[in-house]
């Protein structure tokens, strides 16, 4: 116990020294005005801090991968405090034509301190917990026979047919199309359309009733096949985080499952599985999603850098976006107070066939006014801090960031450390799985409903089965 806490210090610190090494050399290169320089220095200071306090529970021991404060943690650092520092360093200041580093100091120091605040309410719940269990109990509480494999069947079917719906309705492009990427079948038969409400939400429960089904179903070949036509539904979307929120999901309960530990060759698989599919999608999304399905003439010597920084850089830039509200908030525009987070959530699913007044969502309002309409029209989303900031200021990043580490913690407790069935393990593991959107992509209205619509599989099984068995 005692070398391996200390095989646990001595990585950390060789982690550190690298951190602060590479940190001390890319600061001393930069060759640009004090103010970027500045930016830079403060940002490097706030990200040793965090590895300093995420540190505190690496070295003790408690270092898990599968624990959401080590997602949150990495996901934080690198979108808040080392892309603005890449920033510095490749002079990328501006967003939609305005420079938005004059607020870069102070929306960094906002987010260190919802760091402090999430890391706080996070450790403090957890250390709370005095009946813990440290060991995970799986329970089977159905058999795998027809009546369960057909009820499974039923919900994969159903939300696969409302995603293809919805996928054919907003691209315009066939189902065999939709299917193989483009290589097959007709791309952009007719003019995409608006989605179709909440038939559009039903794809965030289709790999919910996919895993459920590669448990409790009776036959293994049907389950894989359902869940490669459900990877190449995520690949076709284009949008790669669902890529990352499939392997995540489907990842992390195969190993929780099997109590098999996580080893590096596991990780550099995890990150291989992960890479392939989203340089592909990265590579021919444009061409797939106007029609024209995979076109290899795009393949070039610079490709794979530029897809890159599309795929992972490209998704952290947008703190520049969290910047812009912070210009204008609450200087030309007053701050939301729930208008955004709680009441458009509630009405968001209405359709506009039932209300045709329906207001529109008013949180882009801020950022029309500081980068114009053409990045609210081209979809230039903001981070949960935007998200945060534009609904109460540095009271609302303090209040949301710590009522995320208390949900976190207390969901971690219930549905994993305290799981009775394998289905426990399943909500802990999709609800992880989409931290990365919760962080990356603050939109609480469809974040609220794509975690309740995501879990519903689950609840729905268990009260059809567990109580009768």
């Amino acid at each position: 116990m005692v070398y391996a806490k200390r095989k646990l210090l001595y990585n950390y610190l060789a982690i550190m020294l690298f951190l602060t090494t590479t940190i001390l050399i890319y600061g001393f290169i930069i060759s640009d005005d004090s103010e970027y320089v500045n930016c830079y220095w403060v940002n490097a200071l706030y990200l040793l801090l965090v590895c300093v306090i995420y540190g505190n529970k690496y070295v003790s021991g408690k270092f898990d991968v599968y624990d959401p404060i080590t997602s949150f943690t990495v996901l934080f650092l690198l979108m808040f405090f080392v892309a603005p520092m890449r920033s510095v360093v490749l002079k990328e200041y501006y967003a939609y034509g305005v420079d938005m580093f004059p607020y870069a100091i102070k929306g960094s120091t906002y987010a260190f301190i919802g760091y402090i605040s999430f890391y706080v309410i996070y450790v403090f719940k957890q250390n709370s917990i005095s009946t813990r269990c440290e060991s995970i109990c799986h329970i089977s509480i159905v058999e795998r026979n027809l009546p369960v494999s057909l009820f499974l069947i039923f919900g994969i079917l159903a939300t696969l047919i409302g995603t293809l719906l919805n996928t054919m309705r907003s691209s315009g492009n066939s189902i065999l199309y939709i299917l193989t990427f483009g290589v097959f079948g007709r791309g952009g038969i007719e003019e995409g359309a608006s989605d179709l409400g909440f038939i559009g939400f039903l794809s965030f429960a289709l790999p919910s009733f996919v895993l459920l089904y590669l448990e409790y179903g009776k036959s293994k070949r049907i389950a894989y096949i359902f869940l490669a036509i459900t990877f190449s539904l995520k690949i076709t979307s284009g949008f790669r985080w669902n890529i990352v929120q499939m392997v995540v999901m489907f990842g992390s309960y195969y190993f929780l499952r099997s109590r098999k530990k996580v080893r590096f060759k596991s990780i550099l698989l995890a990150i291989i599985l992960l890479t392939i599919p989203i340089f592909l999608m990265s590579m021919f999304r444009s061409s797939i999603r106007a029609g024209n399905g995979i076109d290899f003439s795009l393949i070039n010597s610079d490709v794979f850098v530029n897809v890159l920084d599309d795929a992972f850089w490209s998704n952290l830039d947008i703190y520049k976006s969290y910047y812009s509200i912070i210009s204008v908030v609450p200087s030309r525009t007053g701050f939301l107070f729930g208008k955004q987070m709680i009441l458009y959530t509630m009405i968001i699913l209405i359709p506009r066939a039932i209300w045709p007044g329906k207001p529109g969502n008013p949180g882009t309002v801020a950022q029309g006014l500081a980068l114009g309409q053409a990045a609210v029209m081209g979809g230039f989303a903001y981070p949960c801090l935007g998200e945060y900031y534009y609904d109460s200021g540095l009271l609302g990043i303090i209040i949301y960031t710590g009522l995320f580490g208390y949900l976190t913690s207390t969901l971690q407790n219930r549905y994993r450390y305290k799981a009775k069935t394998e289905i426990d393990l399943m909500v802990f593991c999709t609800i992880l799985s989409q931290i990365i959107q919760l962080v990356i992509r603050g939109y609480m209205p469809t974040n609220f409903w794509r975690l309740i619509v995501s879990v519903f599989p689950y609840w729905i099984f268990k009260r059809v089965y567990y109580v009768r068995s």
